[in-house]
């Protein structure tokens, strides 16, 4: 997408963004998802107290992340958490 069509102000795509990139109104709402998967995986990380909650989210964020899993996810090794 090029970047004259991001709003800076508003934080989100344009409504003049062309056909070929698909539907800004879509596109908002699809970045709007990740935001609060994201948000709540470094809540989540927050909460456990995970040492790095950034690199936790990194590791851990998907676009298809169901956030009802995050604790019981196999195979995923156990967080370093604080030791302060």
């Amino acid at each position: 997408m090029p970047p004259n069509f991001w709003t800076k102000k508003s934080l989100c795509i344009s409504d003049k963004l062309p056909a070929s990139f698909g539907s800004a109104q879509v596109l908002n709402a699809e970045l709007k998802r990740a935001l609060w998967i994201t948000e709540d995986i470094v809540e989540y990380a927050s909460k456990n107290k995970i040492f790095d909650p950034v690199a936790f989210a990194e590791e851990t964020f998907k676009p298809d992340f169901d956030i009802s899993t995050l604790g019981r996810q196999s195979g995923t090794p156990p967080a370093k958490t604080a030791t302060h």
